[in-house]
C-alpha cells in the first residue's frame, strides 16, 4: 500500500513554498490578513488556519490550471486535474465563508457580502 506525504503543515512565520510560489504565497495571505484587520475582530488562532488554507489552496489551483495547459496533460489525467480543480475551489469558498461569518462581530462596520467580495477579489487576483 502506498503511503500518501502528509501536505505542508504551516506554523507562523513559515511558507510551504520556495521561490515564485512563496512569495504568491506570501502576498496572498498577507492581503487577506490585511483586509481581516481592516474589518475588525481578525483572531489569529483561528483565522490563520483559513488564511492558510487559502493561500496554499490559491496556488495548488494555478499549478492544476499550468498542469491542464501543458503538453503533458492527457484524457485521465485532464479528469483528475479538472476534478481536483473542483475540490480545490471548494476548500478556497469554505474557508473564505468561515473567514467572512467567524466571529460576526468583525462584521460590525461592514456587511458580510462586501468582506466576502474583497476577499474573493484578493484570491482572483492573485500575486
Amino acid at each position: 500500500m502506498k503511503s500518501r506525504k502528509n501536505p505542508p503543515q504551516t506554523l507562523e512565520g513559515s511558507v510551504p513554498f520556495t521561490g515564485n510560489y512563496a512569495l504568491e504565497y506570501s502576498a496572498i495571505r498577507s492581503r487577506l490578513s490585511e483586509v481581516l484587520k481592516r474589518f475588525g475582530g481578525y483572531e489569529a488562532a483561528i483565522d490563520d488556519l483559513y488564511l492558510d488554507q487559502i493561500a496554499t489552496n490559491t496556488i495548488f489551483l494555478r499549478m492544476a490550471d499550468g498542469f491542464l495547459m501543458s503538453n503533458k496533460a492527457n484524457e485521465y489525467t485532464f479528469t483528475r486535474m479538472a476534478d481536483a480543480k473542483v475540490k480545490l475551489t471548494k476548500i478556497i469558498n469554505t474557508a473564505l465563508n468561515e473567514l467572512a461569518i467567524s466571529p460576526r462581530s468583525r462584521l460590525t462596520n461592514q456587511t458580510e457580502a462586501g468582506l466576502m467580495a474583497e476577499l474573493k477579489e484578493i484570491v482572483l487576483r492573485g500575486s
